[in-house]
Order: structure tokens, then C-alpha cells, then sequence
């Protein structure tokens, strides 16, 4: 009896060792080709799409002279773009990029939060226009500064 079960253990390991190595050699290819061609049309819709913004805001400011209103000539876009960013979360949880959703939910979602939070939802952020244009422009570099990176790091693993 005590032969059977030791064979059946020994014959179910393999199987086992089989699955295992299975998952790491599908880790290991990556995503396959449709998962990574949508990541390279999502990442480069999202740098055209931050170019978008960088660009209103540099033709804004040479427009005006100043940077009050600066901030509404790029409203929209820079909403939308962040908010696009969201999708980020979902590749982790569904596997198309190898991080972790937690980490990558927090990120995200500290830069959605800044955005309607805090950038739309309060009319004057730190006294008025002036405080929105700080608020704005050290969002813009630390996003622009995170994505250049990501998008580096990720085009090489891709």
C-alpha cells in the first residue's frame, strides 16, 4: 500500500514540475503578439498624447506671455490622457504587463486622484491661478519624468 502511494506521488511531481515550468517558459516569452502590439499602439497614443499637452502648454505660454490660464488650455487633454491611464492597472491584473496591480494601482491612482481631485475639483489650488500653474507644472514634470522611464523600461522588455 505504502509502494502505491509513493508511486503516485513520484508520478503526480513530474506533472507538477511540468506545470510549473510551463507558467515560468510563458513568463518568459511575454505577452503574445496581439497583447503587445496593443501595448505599443496604448504607449504610443499615450506619448502622443502627453506630446499634445507638452506642446499646448509651451504654445499657450509664448501666446500669453504668462502662465495664468495656462492650465485651462490644457484641461481637457491632460484629463483625458490621465484618466486613459487607468488602463494600466487593468494590463497588470490580466497579465500583459509583469507588475504588480497593487504597486501600479497606487501609482496610477495618485495621479488620477491629483488630477480630478485636487486639480479639478478645487477652483483655487494654493491662491488661484498661480498656485493651480505650481501644481500643474510639478505634475506635468514628475508624469512626463515617470513615463519617459516606464515607457523606456517597458520598450525593452517588449
Amino acid at each position: 500500500m505504502a509502494a502505491g502511494a509513493a508511486a503516485a506521488a513520484a508520478a503526480a511531481a513530474p506533472e507538477h514540475k511540468r506545470g510549473a515550468s510551463d507558467a515560468a517558459a510563458r513568463r518568459k516569452r511575454g505577452p503574445g503578439p496581439i497583447a503587445t502590439t496593443y501595448m505599443v499602439v496604448y504607449n504610443v497614443v499615450m506619448t502622443a498624447g502627453w506630446m499634445v499637452i507638452a506642446v499646448g502648454l509651451i504654445r499657450a505660454g509664448l501666446a500669453r506671455g504668462t502662465y495664468h490660464g495656462l492650465y485651462y488650455s490644457i484641461e481637457k487633454p491632460l484629463k483625458f490622457f490621465q484618466t486613459g491611464a487607468l488602463l494600466e492597472i487593468l494590463h497588470c491584473a490580466v497579465g500583459i504587463v509583469p507588475s504588480s496591480v497593487v504597486l501600479t494601482g497606487f501609482q496610477v491612482m495618485s495621479r488620477v486622484f491629483l488630477t480630478w481631485a485636487v486639480t479639478h475639483s478645487v477652483k483655487q489650488v494654493g491662491g488661484g491661478d498661480r498656485g493651480k500653474m505650481s501644481v500643474l507644472v510639478l505634475q506635468l514634470v514628475s508624469i512626463a519624468l515617470a513615463f519617459v522611464t516606464a515607457d523606456a523600461v517597458c520598450m525593452l522588455f517588449l
